[in-house]
């Protein structure tokens, strides 16, 4: 492929393209393959204890907010 030749271009990156496009159709994962890959991960229990934190702290503060109303 000549560098310069605006038509050869165009075919590879229509080539490229149709063979991105094909990988991006792949067939979605359940999510039962992904069931279990965090088990004993530390950083998934950190961000899980840091989520139930947070959780709770809103659920104080609108306990809060409905008895000083």
């Amino acid at each position: 492929m000549n560098a310069g030749d605006p038509e050869a271009r165009l075919a590879a990156i229509q080539f490229e393209l149709q063979r991105l496009r094909q990988l991006t159709n792949l067939p979605p994962k359940s999510w039962l393959d992904t069931y279990g890959a965090y088990a004993d991960d530390p950083t998934f229990e950190e961000a899980m204890r840091l989520g139930r934190d947070e959780r709770e702290r809103v659920n104080r503060e609108s306990l809060f907010e409905e008895v000083a109303s």
